[in-house]
C-alpha cells in the first residue's frame, strides 16, 4: 500500500484525495534576498497555513531564469526536521532543472507504515532552503510554478488538495543608485479582535520617491481585512502635502495601494524625502489561533515598485507575522463555585473539593479562584480563610477581588474557566 501512495507524488501529482480547495488556508513564501554576482546564496521558503488538522504534504516548483541564476542545492528548512509530528518527513523528492530554470519539491509527511498521520501544525514554517549561484547581476525573481516530475502546485490538509496563495521571491545581484524597501511590522493580537499593523517604506533616494505600489497578502482563513488607512507619513508625503493619487482597495486575500505624488498640473516634482516613513496602516481581525504570514505581493496590475527621478528602483520586501495571544482568564479570588460572589457556599465549595465524600469527588472550574489566602496551595486553610473574612472581621481575599481581574503573582494553580468574568 505504500508503494502505489509514494509513486503518485513523485512521478505524478501530489493529491491523496481527488478533491481540491483554492487559495485559502495556506500561503508559499520565496524571500527576497541580495547576493554578489558569482557567489551562492540559500533563499528560504516558508510555508505559513491555518488547518487545524495540519498539514500532511505538499509539492511545488520555483522557476527562475537560468541565464540569471542557477539552482544548487534543496535541503529541508528550519521546520523541516519536525514536520511530520516531530519528526522529518518520511519522503522527500527534490529536483533541479538546470537546463528549464527551476526546482520542484515533493513531501510526505507520513509516506511508510503504520500511518500514524504526523502533521506540520498550524503556524509559519520555514520548510526549505534553496542555493542558488548567482550568475549575472541585476534582480532575478523567483515564483512558484508547476514543473516536472510534479504537476500540481499544492498543499494537503485533512485528506483535501489545497491551492495555496504563493507569493514570489527575488535575488539581488544590483549595485542600484538607490533603493526602497517595503516592511511590515510583525505584531501579537487576540483571536477574535482586531489589530492595526503599520506598513513602512524606508528609502535612500536623494531627489526622494514620486510613486510607489504594493501588494500585500495574507491567508483569508487566518486574518481579515477591516481597513486600510493612510500612515502619519502621507499627509506631508508630496513635498509637505499629501499625494494628489492614492489608491487602497481590499480583495480577499489582500489588499493593493497605489501612491502618486504630484499626478496632476503642474507638475511640480513632490517627493518623499529619505529616510524611514509609515505610510499605511493595515487593521485585521485575528481569525486563526496560530501565527499568520503578511507579506508583499504583486497582484497585478498593481506590482511592488517605487519610481524616483521617473525611473523605477531597486525595491525590498520584508515579511511581518501576527502571533495570536490568548489572553489570561479572568477570576475572583474566593468564589470557589464560581457563581460571580463570594459567600459561605464558597467555603462549602473547597470544602467538598478538598474532602470528597467518595473516589469520585466534585471538581472546580477555578484552581486559583479557591485559593482564598494566596498561598499557591489549596488546602484547609482556604475556607478557613473566607469563612473568617465572611463572618470574624478578617481580611478579605487578595487581588483578585471582589472584582474580575488576573492573579498578579501567578504560581502553579490553573483556571480553565471562569464563567461569571
Amino acid at each position: 500500500m505504500a508503494v502505489p501512495r509514494v509513486l503518485s507524488i513523485a512521478f505524478v501529482v501530489l493529491a491523496l484525495c481527488p478533491q481540491a480547495a483554492n487559495a485559502q488556508g495556506a500561503m508559499l513564501v520565496a524571500e527576497s534576498v541580495s547576493a554578489s554576482t558569482g557567489s551562492t546564496v540559500d533563499v528560504p521558503i516558508t510555508l505559513s497555513h491555518t488547518f487545524a488538522t495540519g498539514v500532511q504534504a505538499w509539492s511545488f516548483g520555483v522557476c527562475h531564469d537560468p541565464a540569471s541564476v542557477s539552482a544548487l542545492a534543496v535541503a529541508g528548512g528550519a521546520d523541516f526536521s519536525t514536520a511530520n509530528g516531530g519528526q522529518s518527513p518520511e519522503f522527500f523528492l527534490p529536483v533541479i532543472n538546470a537546463v528549464a530554470g527551476s526546482i520542484v519539491v515533493a513531501v510526505i509527511n507520513d509516506a511508510d507504515p503504520p500511518f500514524d498521520d504526523g502533521t506540520l501544525p498550524c503556524g509559519v514554517h520555514e520548510i526549505h532552503v534553496i542555493t542558488y549561484m548567482v550568475n549575472q547581476p541585476g534582480t532575478h525573481p523567483l515564483c512558484f510554478c508547476v514543473a516536472p516530475p510534479v504537476s500540481a502546485l499544492e498543499v494537503e490538509a485533512g485528506n483535501v488538495a489545497h491551492t495555496p496563495t504563493t507569493v514570489c521571491g527575488d535575488i539581488h545581484a544590483t549595485s542600484p543608485i538607490c533603493s526602497a524597501e517595503f516592511s511590515v511590522a510583525s505584531l501579537t493580537g487576540t483571536p477574535g479582535t482586531q489589530i492595526s499593523v503599520p506598513v513602512t517604506l524606508t528609502h535612500d533616494c536623494p531627489t526622494g520617491l514620486e510613486s510607489w505600489s504594493y501588494g500585500l497578502c495574507h491567508d483569508s482563513m487566518g486574518l481579515t481585512v477591516v481597513s486600510v488607512a493612510d500612515g502619519a507619513a502621507i499627509a506631508t508625503a508630496n513635498g509637505g502635502v499629501p499625494p494628489e493619487l492614492n489608491m487602497a482597495t481590499v480583495i480577499s486575500g489582500g489588499i493593493t495601494v497605489s501612491v502618486v505624488n504630484d499626478a496632476s498640473p503642474p507638475f511640480d516634482g513632490g517627493t518623499l524625502p529619505p529616510g524611514s516613513h509609515e505610510i499605511n496602516i493595515v487593521t485585521y481581525v485575528v481569525d486563526a489561533d496560530c501565527e499568520q504570514l503578511v507579506c508583499f505581493c504583486d497582484i497585478p496590475p498593481v506590482f511592488v515598485a517605487a519610481a524616483a527621478n521617473g525611473a523605477p528602483v531597486e525595491t525590498r520586501r520584508v515579511c511581518g507575522t501576527i502571533l495570536p495571544v490568548t489572553p489570561p482568564t479572568q477570576w475572583i479570588r474566593g468564589d470557589c463555585n464560581a457563581d460571580g460572589g463570594v459567600d459561605i457556599a464558597d467555603a462549602v465549595a473547597a470544602l467538598s473539593f478538598l474532602f470528597p465524600p467518595g473516589p469520585i469527588g466534585p471538581t472546580v472550574p477555578c484552581e486559583n479562584a479557591c485559593d482564598a489566602n494566596d498561598d499557591e496551595q489549596l488546602n484547609i486553610g482556604d475556607p478557613v480563610y473566607t469563612l473568617f473574612a465572611l463572618f470574624a472581621g478578617g481580611p478579605p481575599p487578595p487581588t483578585p477581588h471582589p472584582t474580575c481581574g488576573t492573579d498578579p503573582t501567578p504560581g502553579a494553580l490553573s483556571c480553565l474557566s471562569f464563567p461569571p468574568c
